[in-house]
């Protein structure tokens, strides 16, 4: 993840809106030659939505994936 900085994490809300949660860094590994971090949260509920927010370098910009563990 060395290309990989500015790490937050949101969670949704039950009015459908997205708030920031504190992340933790739990550790990191060496993985092809680059750094993988690994991160803890908590969140309220498996049914809300996550959405992750970093910067990618080679990108140039913060992509705006989103995810439900209740599946």
């Amino acid at each position: 993840m060395s290309n990989v900085s500015d790490v937050r994490m949101q969670i949704q809300e039950t009015d459908g809106t997205y708030r920031d949660v504190e992340i933790t860094q739990t550790g990191s590994c060496e993985r092809d030659g680059d750094t993988c971090n690994h991160y803890r949260f908590e969140v309220d509920s498996a049914d809300n939505y996550i959405s992750p927010i970093l910067y990618v370098e080679p990108m140039g910009s913060v992509p705006l994936p989103f995810q439900n563990f209740s599946q």
